[in-house]
């Protein structure tokens, strides 16, 4: 009996000992590696959709805005320009010769006039980047992008205020009060 035992102990032992491998492959393990690219995001917002200088009756008139950069670049800047209402009213665009003046406009239809301010609308920020001229200077706006800010360090962005500077002339005209003088100031924010 005691040969019996043995046998059937050594069986189970035996067994046991190939039940055991088959056990442990039912748990594995295995990885996988995981990689993010991050591509560059940049927004920008103007404070205000509109800037009323009001009644122009003085020599110059200055208002304040402020534009909001947020991005993740380590360099970016910001230009403004009289983009003609091209990129933000196609097919009404204003007069090409009036290219940074503030021109004619009539409201309802939605048209523009052939009259326009002699002296250009004006911009200046504290971030200007001109070596040449100091921050406080005014610069006239144009078609082309005239840098606001540029070589901006910093993920984060910034809340810059922007200025504008009207100068009154004596040959600019009164309009009915169904016209206003207008432009689009079209700000673009890029990396640098």
């Amino acid at each position: 009996m005691k040969t019996k035992v043995l046998v059937l102990m050594v069986l189970i032992i035996a067994i046991a000992a190939m039940v055991a491998p088959v056990m442990a492959a039912d748990s594995d393990t295995d990885s996988a590696t995981v990689t993010a690219d991050i591509t560059g995001s940049m927004a920008i917002s103007v404070g205000a959709a509109t800037i009323d200088f009001g009644e122009l009756t003085e020599t110059d008139t200055d208002e304040t805005e402020t534009i909001t950069v947020t991005t993740n670049y380590q360099g970016w800047a910001v230009t403004a320009h009289d983009a003609l209402d091209v990129d933000t009213d196609p097919g009404v665009a204003k007069p090409g010769a009036s290219v940074g003046a503030l021109t004619q406009y009539t409201t309802a239809p939605g048209t523009w006039g052939t009259k326009y301010m002699a002296n250009p609308l004006n911009v200046r920020s504290p971030g200007l980047a001109d070596p040449v001229v100091a921050a406080t200077d005014y610069h006239a706006l144009t078609g082309a992008g005239l840098p606001l800010f540029t070589s901006q360090v910093g993920a984060a962005g910034a809340v810059v205020p922007v200025y504008f500077q009207q100068v009154y002339a004596a040959a600019d005209d009164p309009l009915p009060e169904t016209q206003t003088y207008r432009i689009v100031v079209t700000f673009a924010a890029g990396a640098a």
